[in-house]
């Protein structure tokens, strides 16, 4: 199958990529004109252009893969209700997906987030929430006929070549920087980008249209995770847990602070240190029944994503922005 990938030059693009073309899918990225495409592999077709011209990229496809989309960046001044989030989010995938549907494609994959599945009660708080199920809301409301879009929520996702990095990575991150004297309560399903990116490809032809899967492999408590990345880094590991209420706390004074200085997180921080901790795993089963069970430890995935953060990723890690689930 011929199929277009956008986003293709992120963590979890890149390496959808690569197993597209494992199994042998003939792929075309669409890439902005800023986008770095060195790392793509050799045969990859690049088409540079930006959501808008999807009409154009999907010319001759099979399939498609979106991807693309705004993450985990604080809001900045003058943009507190997020609109580059719906520029980028709704705007850009309703484009992609028009066009898809007019040029006839078979099969349409949607990345988005597990929180749509999760607390979509939350999106009127929440510009980044508010955007990723407005994107899907979006997609399922255009005309298909039986070819809806699969879409996919990946809930934490881990591994080598995170430039970013994502959420999941920061928190790696931090135990390797031995910044952790305290986990935070609860835990979080986790899954490796392999495990991912092989999900994402199957469902160009496995899945329900219109049908929603969580993506996800093992829960694991912070605490657990973190005293793993503590001890590979021969750091400390974390004493205890912080309470839950103190926890919360802590993210509503984020706030706060935040909006002191004209900014806003794309979902705010006392929201996400209540749901970010959960004490039991995601139902991921129909996701494995659909498109295959997980493949990968995630204690492996951590493995590699704490060589990758030790080694060559530490010259792309940026932490400047705080980074958020996407």
């Amino acid at each position: 199958m011929r199929i277009l990938i956008t986003g293709a030059t992120g963590f979890i693009g890149l390496q959808v990529v690569e197993e597209a073309l494992s199994v042998g899918h003939q792929v075309r990225v669409l890439a902005r004109a800023s986008s770095d495409v060195a790392g793509l592999p050799e045969g990859v077709e690049v088409v540079r252009g930006e959501l808008g011209d999807a009409r154009e990229a999907i010319s001759g496809v099979e399939g498609v893969v979106h991807l693309a989309g705004i993450g985990g960046g604080l809001l900045r001044r003058g943009d507190r209700q997020g609109t580059a989030l719906r520029r980028v989010n709704v705007e850009g995938t309703l484009q992609v997906c028009e066009a898809a549907l007019g040029a006839g494609i078979e099969r349409t994959v949607l990345v988005t987030s597990m929180w749509t599945m999760l607390r979509a009660d939350l999106a009127p708080r929440s510009p980044y929430l508010a955007s990723r199920l407005d994107s899907e809301h979006g997609a399922l409301a255009l005309d298909w006929p039986g070819r809806a879009p699969v879409i996919l929520c990946p809930a934490f996702v881990v591994g080598a070549r995170d430039r970013g990095p994502n959420f999941p990575g920061s928190i790696v991150l931090a135990g390797l920087r031995g910044r952790t004297p305290l986990a935070p309560p609860g835990g979080m399903t986790w899954i490796s980008v392999r495990d991912t990116a092989r999900m994402i490809v199957a469902a160009l032809g496995r899945g329900e249209p219109g049908r929603r899967y969580l993506l996800g492999a093992e829960h694991w408590t912070h605490l657990d995770l973190l005293t793993l990345v503590t001890e590979e880094a021969g750091r400390r590991p974390p004493r205890g847990v912080v309470p839950r209420g103190l926890f919360r706390l802590g993210g509503q004074l984020g706030d706060l602070v935040l909006a002191a200085g004209g900014r806003r997180a794309p979902i705010p921080l006392g929201i996400s240190a209540d749901f970010l901790c959960l004490e039991a795993p995601l139902d991921c089963a129909p996701g494995w029944e659909a498109l295959g069970e997980p493949r990968t430890p995630v204690r492996e995935a951590v493995g590699e994503a704490i060589a990758w953060f030790s080694g060559p990723g530490a010259r792309h890690v940026d932490l400047d922005e705080a980074r958020h689930p996407c």
